[in-house]
């Protein structure tokens, strides 16, 4: 359902990239049937244009990360002042908090952290600035999942977002297991691994050359470390769209809490709940909880949806109560911090008790 202003090829590119954003130019090319050149002329135009743009997400739980943890809340609907953001921007720059999004009566934020108390420490500094400016109704609520306890179903995977935007997804799309963080060891990186990863991580859009200058060192060494980084498992290429440009209006985080006593042989039904959220973005389920985003093309197809959500809600009684809703929309919604891992790897690599 790509709607706006891209070409046939653009779209067709667009569609590839997102399916396999690990593979190079060449072999996405050869995928989906286009010349090399087209593609590369095509993916150029949409970098370009803002409809895309590549991340590198690091396999934390190997660099010392205990949880992730996602914070949300609503709050008085306020103009967004400028002086607001930019305080939120300056305190969440250096911390474990990787991604950020607020509009005027909402906010959320996620993080992984390798405490509570780290993670903790950055809830309070976000409720402070709201606090300061007299908006915070509530403090934020927060749904921890930890590694080994939890899975991530899906980690910000838009491979299958335009196939069936206004239908009901298969299971099998909606419900995957994201490799990225199943299993392996601790990382043992040297100094110049270290380095190289970080350098990827703040420009993951760099060639190896570009790379090479701006952290200096040769070509031949980023190319080495990059190829081992993607190899292990340690970092994995992301292409992520700017759902706004491509006709969705709406981001929807949906949290719901298990029933007390729930057999876990009912949570088979997570599959086809999922599949009445739309295209799923995000998913992760811990023992206790469930939380998903997803997004909507319109409002009526959010409404269409959420009223086969609460059928089936109800029908299979998995909830504790019904599963709190909280719709962002992607014209009013601000970025503070889209999907940014440097700071939380370079935390994540300091010794303990270091101070930014």
């Amino acid at each position: 359902m790509i709607t706006m202003e891209l070409s046939a090829n653009e779209a067709r590119a667009l569609q590839g990239l997102l399916r396999h954003p690990g593979l190079s130019d060449r072999e996405v090319a050869g995928l989906i049937g286009m010349g090399t050149s087209s593609l590369v002329t095509a993916r150029l135009r949409l970098e370009r244009g803002g409809y895309v743009r590549t991340i590198a997400v690091p396999a934390v739980h190997r660099l010392g990360a205990e949880f992730l943890s996602v914070s949300y809340t609503r709050f008085d609907s306020l103009p967004l002042r400028e002086a607001v953001v930019d305080r939120l921007a300056g305190v969440v720059r250096e911390t474990e908090v990787f991604s950020l999004f607020l509009e005027t009566s909402q906010c959320m934020f996620m993080q992984f952290a390798r405490s509570y108390t780290d993670a903790r420490r950055n809830i309070e500094a976000i409720e402070t600035v709201y606090r300061e400016h007299g908006s915070l109704l509530r403090g934020f609520t927060t749904a921890i999942f930890p590694f080994g306890m939890s899975r991530l179903v899906n980690y910000f995977d838009y491979s299958h977002l335009f196939d069936r935007a206004d239908a009901e997804k298969e299971s099998s799309e909606a419900w995957r297991v994201e490799p990225l963080f199943d299993g392996g060891g601790p990382a043992d990186l040297t100094a110049m691994g270290q380095r190289v990863m970080l350098g990827i991580l703040d420009h993951p859009a760099m060639s190896d050359t570009e790379l090479a200058g701006g952290i200096g060192v040769s070509r031949m060494t980023v190319g080495k470390w990059r190829n081992a980084l993607l190899s292990e498992g340690l970092v994995s290429a992301r292409r992520e769209p700017a759902l706004g440009m491509l006709g969705m209006e709406l981001l929807v985080l949906t949290h719901g809490t298990f029933a007390k006593g729930l057999s876990r042989g009912l949570r088979r039904f997570m599959p086809e709940l999922m599949g009445t959220m739309g295209p799923v973005l995000f998913a992760v389920l811990g023992n206790d909880d469930i939380l998903v985003l997803s997004t909507f093309s319109s409002f009526t197809h959010y409404r269409e949806a959420n009223n086969l959500f609460l059928s089936k809600v109800k029908e299979h009684e998995i909830f504790a109560s019904p599963p709190e809703r909280v719709m962002f929309s992607l014209r009013a919604m601000r970025m503070i911090k889209p999907q940014e891992y440097g700071p939380l790897v370079r935390r994540l690599l300091a010794p303990r008790g270091w101070q930014p």
